[in-house]
């Protein structure tokens, strides 16, 4: 083990990775320079209504989309932030890119956050099920793989839902 740790940093130290969204170097195991992080930080705490998941003024304010009511038929949305830079640039690398590992890093940063372990603290992990969208056949075959299956199989071995 300790000689595949060494030909890892060797390797890590001669070629470095390379952010996702800006291309400047970062650290091998994550994809996101530390600017990018910050960024993509600043969007996973920035407010979002607590029913639809819409952006808001406040972390408490009404939400002037929904009302409070939320989107039938869900009682509650989640979010990793809104669709701009730098989440966007990801989440076009993982999905056009054959970036699929991004998926992984995605779905931990969602897990990271408060409001989803609130959520799945309330659930129980008998009764819930992690399902992904499905993608055109077509669109799998060309890819290769389907982004949402990545992110649902990241998500359910996070949370020890089979």
């Amino acid at each position: 083990m300790r000689l595949r740790q060494a030909i890892g940093e060797v390797l890590d130290f001669c070629y470095p990775g390379i952010c996702a969204v800006c291309r400047g170097t970062c650290e091998a195991e994550v994809p996101l320079c530390e600017p990018c992080r910050i960024d993509l930080h600043a969007q996973e705490i920035a407010p979002a209504c607590q029913r639809c998941g819409a952006p808001i003024a406040d972390h408490n304010a009404p939400c002037p989309r929904c009302l409070g009511r939320g989107l039938y038929p869900f009682q509650k949305i989640l979010r990793l932030g809104v669709f701009s830079d730098p989440l966007k640039h990801v989440i076009h690398q993982m999905k056009y890119q054959h970036r699929w590992p991004l998926a992984e890093f995605l779905a931990d940063r969602l897990l990271d956050q408060e409001r989803v372990k609130g959520l799945l603290s309330e659930t129980d992990a008998r009764d819930t099920r992690i399902v992904p969208v499905p993608l055109y056949f077509t669109r799998q075959i060309r890819r290769g793989y389907n982004q949402a299956d990545l992110l649902a199989r990241r998500l359910a071995w996070r949370c020890e839902i089979k």
